[in-house]
């Protein structure tokens, strides 16, 4: 028996970044994270600042595509009938990215969290942020 999975549509004001069978996501929402799996109960819910996990995608053409991880900066999720779509305001991924400007996000992420120039909420949610982008980067093993 394979694994049963349901459809996820991921798009930013710019684009669509996923439209795919997906076995899981993990959602940040607003008031913590949310779990999602095939025959979800019907929601929609408010995205805060976290990394967003989906495991086991497959293309609508049943290629693998492996497991995928974005920061989430705010959007909505809607979850009905073995369907979620996902609108983010801002995202962070670092598919299709040279590895050179992969470096320079964790480099500035690294800057942000070492300083103290910011007021102290702009400052609060570029280090949640910048912490983020570290472990993104961590999650798809792009350094230790």
């Amino acid at each position: 028996m394979g694994v049963s999975r349901f459809r996820v549509k991921l798009i930013t004001r710019n684009q669509t970044l996923l439209d795919c069978m997906v076995h899981s996501l993990n959602v940040p929402a607003v008031d913590g994270q949310l779990g999602i799996m095939r025959s979800h109960y019907p929601t929609v819910c408010e995205l805060g600042l976290g990394i967003l996990t989906a495991k086991k995608l497959r293309s609508l053409d049943d290629e693998d595509l492996g497991d995928k991880y974005f920061l989430i900066d705010g959007g909505f999720i809607q979850v009905v009938e073995n369907n979620a779509l996902i609108l983010a305001y801002d995202l962070t991924t670092f598919d299709d990215l040279a590895m050179d400007e992969v470096d320079k996000m964790l480099d500035n992420a690294e800057k942000i969290l070492a300083a103290d120039a910011y007021s102290k909420q702009t400052r609060r949610h570029e280090v949640e942020k910048a912490a983020l982008i570290r472990q993104l980067a961590q999650q798809v093993k792009i350094r230790d």
